[in-house]
Parts: structure tokens; C-alpha cells; sequence
């Protein structure tokens, strides 16, 4: 049972008065300057119990809810950030099973998801539903760090329905009726950046190096 939020003490104080005392202006502001200061304990109360939650807080409160469990804001907005935290948590709970790591998919997508699994310890997890280039690559990590160690894994993401096509000049390509008309721009990643000014890191695991790249599905 949650309580109640009581945010005018002040007024429910004056109405208590006698009637004869209702109508004394110095009276009256006698008792709402005392009961300013427990409106003041309420207040702090409620946001103590409401304001560090991951449902209730927003803001700064939100920021330090999300360091608890080790996700930064990153510019997103509290909505979006909300979410984020609520995958980092799955995260932290995961044990890198197959179900588990559908769910936190699932969760920061905000859309259905497969995962295949192949021999001896690889995975690939895609998303059916499309998904902001930079948050592919920051769910990939997230997804790298809720795997079983020496597990390979892969997700693979699109954000936008549109096919693969070829464009004439000066026609954009969404837009294009040449070329292929099926397969989507997709983004494929480990979780791991990729710096394109340096050489590509050494694998951990068979399978070539690492990182983010653009390919068509």
C-alpha cells in the first residue's frame, strides 16, 4: 500500500481551526508558518520514497539511480534514459543465457528479436523491428557484456524499412526504383568500437576482428 502525497498541509491545518479562530488573519498565519515545516518533511519524504526510484525519478534523481547500476546518461532524455537503466539492470542479472540475453534485447529495441545460436559457443542475436544506428551499437555492448566469457556474439540491427537500391545521380536513394529491391541496410556489431584511423583490434575468438560495420540484408 503506498501512501498518500499530501501536498497542502497549510490549507487542511487553517480548516481545522475553530470557528473562532478562522477569521484571526494572525492566528491563521501563526499556524501555516508551523505547518510549513511539516509540509516541508512531507515533501522530502515523498521525494525520498517516489524520487529514487527508476519509475518516479527524473532529472538529476534519475542520473543517480542510473549510477548505481552503472549507466550513464549519454544525452539521452529521461524517457529514453528510464529505459536504459532498466536494461543495464538486466544486465547485471544476467548469467549470458539465451533467454536473458532475448530480454534485454527485447527491452532496448523496444521490438521482437531472434537469436540463433551456433557450435560450439557463438550467437547472433537480430532485431525485427528497427533500431537508431548509435543505439546498435551501445545495445551490442551491453549484449557483450550480458554474454557468457568466451562466448562470440553478434547483433545485427536496421533503422530504416527501406531495401537496398541503387541511385541515379540526384535522386535519393530511398527514394530509387533501380537496383535491388530487397535487403535493408543493416548494422552489424560485437560490441566492441571500432577506430577506422587505426589497424582493426586482434580477435578474442576466431572470426575475424571486431566492431560496428554497415551491410545489406
Amino acid at each position: 500500500m503506498s501512501l498518500a502525497y499530501v501536498t497542502d498541509h497549510e490549507a487542511r491545518g487553517a480548516a481545522l481551526l475553530t470557528e473562532q479562530f478562522k477569521y484571526q488573519p494572525a492566528t491563521v498565519a501563526l499556524l501555516k508558518s508551523w505547518v510549513a515545516q511539516v509540509q516541508a518533511l512531507e515533501d522530502h519524504a515523498y521525494e525520498l520514497q517516489v524520487q529514487r526510484t527508476l519509475a518516479g525519478a527524473t532529472g538529476v534523481n534519475l542520473e543517480i539511480v542510473g549510477a548505481l547500476v552503472g549507466q550513464g546518461r549519454e544525452g539521452r532524455s529521461d524517457a529514453h534514459y528510464r529505459l536504459w537503466i532498466a536494461g543495464r539492470i538486466l544486465v547485471n542479472k544476467s548469467r549470458g543465457r539465451a533467454p536473458q540475453l532475448i530480454a534485454i534485447a527485447t527491452k532496448l529495441t523496444g521490438g521482437p528479436v531472434r537469436l540463433r545460436e551456433y557450435s560450439p559457443a557463438a550467437f547472433i542475436i537480430y532485431a525485427d523491428s528497427p533500431v537508431t544506428g548509435s543505439d546498435g551499437v551501445e545495445i551490442a555492448k551491453l549484449l557483450k557484456l550480458a554474454k557468457a566469457g568466451g562466448v562470440s556474439m553478434q547483433f545485427v540491427w536496421y533503422d530504416t524499412e527501406q531495401p537496398f537500391r541503387f541511385s541515379p545521380l540526384g535522386i535519393s536513394v530511398l527514394s530509387s526504383a533501380r537496383g535491388f529491391t530487397r535487403g535493408r541496410f543493416a548494422g552489424v556489431s560485437d560490441g566492441r568500437d571500432m577506430v577506422f584511423s587505426e589497424p582493426p583490434p586482434e580477435p578474442e575468438y576466431g572470426g575475424g576482428a571486431g566492431g560496428a560495420l554497415l551491410v545489406v540484408l
